[in-house]
């Protein structure tokens, strides 16, 4: 399945409201991505009518070739939408806590991060921080080694008195 498929699959399916900034992001990406246009004057993928972006890469996904507004990074997609499975009102909670503007966050803590900074899941759906990343390698350094098998027992001489 083409990665504008898997993207026009999740706005089909919208479980959230339509006034959500993220079902606006992802309509613009679909209308974009359906005629995608390379800019004449700097060589990347965006809207005609904005401004071309001053730096090489996209300030969501921080690849090269497109802008932040037309950003079709799937990690980035299922985090927007909160098709990673996490809850929305958590991750809206951390983002707050925190205050920082970020649309991605860590799947395991919920914390804002940007997408570019996380470890993503092999199946690119989720995504989680150092901080996470870490402490899930100290957890699993820390656990109790498997007790090795006990060596041969001595062979046992049975004395005969006689």
């Amino acid at each position: 399945m083409s990665q504008l498929q898997v993207i026009k699959d999740i706005f089909n399916n919208w479980k959230g409201y339509k006034t959500d900034n993220s079902y606006n992001d992802l309509k613009l990406i679909i209308e974009f991505w359906n005629n995608p246009n390379k800019c004449k004057r700097c060589e990347m993928h965006h809207p005609f009518y904005e401004k071309c972006p001053s730096n090489e890469r996209c300030n969501r996904c921080n690849e090269k070739g497109h802008k932040g507004s037309v950003c079709n990074n799937i990690t980035f997609i299922y985090n927007l939408t909160y098709e990673c499975g996490c809850l929305r009102w958590s991750v809206i909670h951390q983002r707050s806590i925190a205050q920082i503007k970020y649309s991605t966050h860590c799947c395991v803590c919920h914390k804002p991060n940007k997408i570019w900074e996380m470890q993503i899941s092999t199946n690119k759906k989720r995504a989680r921080c150092n901080e996470c990343k870490n402490k899930e390698e100290r957890r699993n350094s820390e656990k109790r080694k498997m007790t090795p098998p006990p060596s041969p027992p001595p062979n046992k001489r049975i004395c005969t008195k006689g």
